[in-house]
């Protein structure tokens, strides 16, 4: 157990295992050092109890945003000690902040919980997979989150036992990691998908490519509160049909597959139905399966669609196309080089020609697998044999006054720009001008809102301290954002043709000489965004092979 002390605020952190308050108490210490070892001595005395409730955890592995009985185990542990729970934070339904005792100071403590997929081992040291499962804890969540309780519970019985004054703040956190999806309203990536790697490594001079190919995925949960999870293909493969509002199953109208058609076709055929009826979403329906078929083939889902009072075999579930997958990026050759020497880039970030214009499922494990070993392994040896490069004060100096900027500014020097007003705007934007199905009339409209929104956040103010401030975080995410955002817009703004994940109404049809070309995004000398016309490389002669014996 560590505390670490910063102004107004205490954060604990506790690697342990935590659940019932047993008749152990803690007694008023002399010292700082006499109240942690009365803690640890609490939480040692219940280890046995933690221990079979992060086990349980284990067991569960749910993935992000569906740790649904994970959440409420961790939840029921803190709500039978006393603590007042705010579930559903943020319109996440896993999420969740309790809170015990009054007063400062505030104890923050974050616990996360969440597996991750297509892992499922043994805690064998030898690889030994356990059949059915489809996920695993592999970072150790189902200890950290019942860990940070445990912390909790110690914390609060010094408190009472003291008299001490106080506030516990237990901040369940669901998911993590992800893309670029934060640039749209609809997306199935977290909260911190904020195309960050894209954007530095654009401002320090390398350039991007296929920035206008962003997959959607054709069925993301529409639920207030709940628009990032995704409902994954598997559920249309094993029948389920796609109805409007009205209940008509409209998918056969625009595909002979289907609801089996390509995520790019579903997504667009969902969209054109949307308009066509005036509603936000469109509905799956599992109803007409057999019901122990469903319940057993879709657990996890069957568990989310309960928490909004929705069963899986019979009501049929609000969904809608979000954006899921920038298969453009950092442009980078088959060693993860970049453009920038001394670069070295893998995974979702880049651009690599891996999915062509609309990326398969899985394909992204090839990407970081192969490119993730061959960026780590050169730029390993290219360290050997390259210093560090010389950082000038001034320029640390300049890069610390920009990012306290936003909290620093007041309202009489006329920063009223809230950063969350401008995300929304932002999404909107992108939403509605560069989304699914796009027009060079939109999209010039977008660049032109999204250069008036970076003035805005030039603005955006964040009063209030360093140390818990989601309004500076956000406004130092704006940057990336808009980054990114204009990237994606001037690209697809040029790119005249629809091909894979990218759309024109307005030029609906494939050309081939469009199919002979990237779009490539750099900063120019002028610091504004260049964006121009390289041609692809030649697919290698035995890969030309085998496309010609499968045309």
């Amino acid at each position: 157990m560590k505390l670490f002390r910063v102004p107004n605020i205490r954060l604990l952190s506790c690697v342990g295992v935590a659940v019932t308050v047993s008749a152990v108490t803690l007694t008023s210490p002399a010292s700082a050092q006499d109240a942690k070892e009365a803690m640890a001595a609490f939480i040692d005395a219940n280890a046995t109890s933690y221990a079979a409730v992060a086990q349980e955890i284990w067991e569960l592995a749910e993935v992000g945003y569906m740790e649904t009985e994970s959440s409420e185990k961790l939840q029921g542990m803190l709500r039978s000690a006393g603590f007042e729970i705010a579930s559903g934070v943020a319109g996440i339904p896993t999420a969740f902040v309790a809170e015990y005792g009054g007063g400062g100071p505030v104890i923050g403590i974050m616990g996360e919980y969440d597996a991750l997929p297509g892992i499922n081992q043994s805690r064998s040291a030898e690889r030994d997979p356990i059949p059915g499962k489809i996920a695993g804890h592999a970072c150790g969540h189902h200890l950290f989150g019942t860990g940070s309780v445990a912390a909790a519970l110690a914390v609060k019985e010094w408190l009472d036992e003291t008299g001490a004054p106080g506030t516990i703040r237990v901040y369940g956190t669901p998911a993590e990691e992800g893309g670029a999806g934060k640039v749209y309203l609809y997306t199935s990536n977290p909260d911190v998908a904020s195309g960050d790697g894209m954007a530095m490594a654009y401002r320090a001079g390398a350039t991007l490519a296929n920035m206008e190919f962003m997959q959607f995925h054709p069925t993301v949960l529409y639920i207030a509160g709940s628009s990032r999870h995704l409902i994954t293909e598997a559920v249309r493969g094993e029948g389920a049909l796609l109805r409007d509002a009205s209940g008509h199953r409209f998918m056969p109208d625009y595909n002979p597959a289907a609801e089996l058609a390509p995520r790019d076709v579903v997504s667009q055929a969902i969209t054109e139905q949307m308009a066509q009826t005036h509603h936000p979403c469109v509905y799956l329906d599992l109803s007409h399966l057999d019901t122990d078929f469903v319940r057993g083939r879709f657990p996890h889902i069957a568990r989310v669609w309960a928490e909004f009072g929705l069963d899986i075999t019979r009501d049929r579930v609000p969904v809608r196309p979000g954006a899921h997958y920038m298969i453009g990026g950092v442009t980078t050759d088959e060693y993860g080089r970049t453009s920038l020497p001394g670069l070295w880039a893998a995974g979702e970030v880049t651009s690599t020609g891996l999915h062509g214009a609309n990326r398969l499922g899985g394909n992204s494990l090839s990407d970081l697998l192969v490119f993730g070993k061959r960026a780590g392994q050169y730029a390993a040896e290219y360290a050997k044999d390259n210093s560090a490069a010389a950082v000038e004060d001034s320029a640390v100096a300049d890069t610390i006054k920009w990012a306290l900027a936003p909290i620093e500014r007041q309202e009489t020097e006329g920063a009223t720009e809230s950063p969350y007003q401008i995300q929304y705007d932002l999404q909107d934007t992108m939403q509605e001008l560069v989304g699914i199905v796009r027009t060079q009339q939109e999209m010039d409209q977008a660049v032109d809102k999204i250069a008036a929104l970076k003035q805005r956040a030039d603005q955006a103010a964040a009063p209030g301290n360093r140390e818990y401030n989601p309004g500076w975080h956000t406004a130092l995410d704006l940057h990336n954002l808009l980054t990114v955002s204009e990237a994606v817009a001037r690209a697809a703004a040029q790119r005249q043709e629809s091909r894979g994940a990218h759309f024109r109404e307005d030029y609906p049809d494939k050309d081939e000489e469009w199919g002979k070309t990237s779009l490539v995004v750099k900063k120019g000398s002028d610091g504004k965004m260049d964006v121009s016309r390289e041609p692809v490389m030649e697919i290698p002669g035995e890969l030309q092979a085998i496309i010609e014996e499968n045309r």
